[in-house]
């Protein structure tokens, strides 16, 4: 699929937008429960990233209208962007490793599968050096973990 690159800010922008907007009044609180009594709750961190989320959305969609308008204007042929073969298969392969780490959680905690996830797609991109694909997938997920765990106090699945 190939649209030109202002309808294609504009559709993504759109995308976002509504995600960000889902995600703050439907999505998270039906998700993460409610603490009372706290300075911070659970929902505070989720909230705030799709807020951004959501605005940052919104200001691509109105840009993408703008250049549409200006490339109008001016007579000027826009680029037309789109997805080709090899990246629609690249998309595929990652959307089908995400659903398996998400069913993962079931099974093992975070340390673990995240680790696995990581070096799997890494590998997949084509990363080929063993110290890179074992410092990063190994102490990206434990620095994670420890900085919820103890800095945050947050508890990961």
């Amino acid at each position: 699929m190939f649209l030109k690159e202002s309808k294609a800010w504009i559709v993504a922008g759109l995308f976002f937008f509504v995600l960000g907007i889902a995600m703050v009044f439907v999505i998270i609180p039906w998700q993460i429960a409610e603490v009372k009594d706290v300075l911070v709750t659970a929902r505070f961190f989720p909230r705030i990233i799709c807020a951004i989320m959501a605005i940052l959305g919104a200001d691509l969609a109105y840009l993408g209208y703008r250049k549409g308008q200006k490339a109008a204007a001016a007579g000027i042929e826009e680029r037309k962007l789109g997805v080709s073969m090899t990246g629609a298969k690249y998309i595929a392969v990652t959307f089908g490793v995400l659903a398996l780490y998400v069913i993962s959680f079931s099974f093992c905690p975070f340390i673990i599968s995240t680790p696995i996830l990581m070096f799997v797609l890494m590998l997949f991109y084509g990363q080929r050096s063993k110290v890179k694909l074992i410092g990063v997938s190994v102490l990206l997920p434990v620095i994670t973990y420890l900085a919820f765990t103890y800095l945050l106090q947050l508890r990961l699945p």
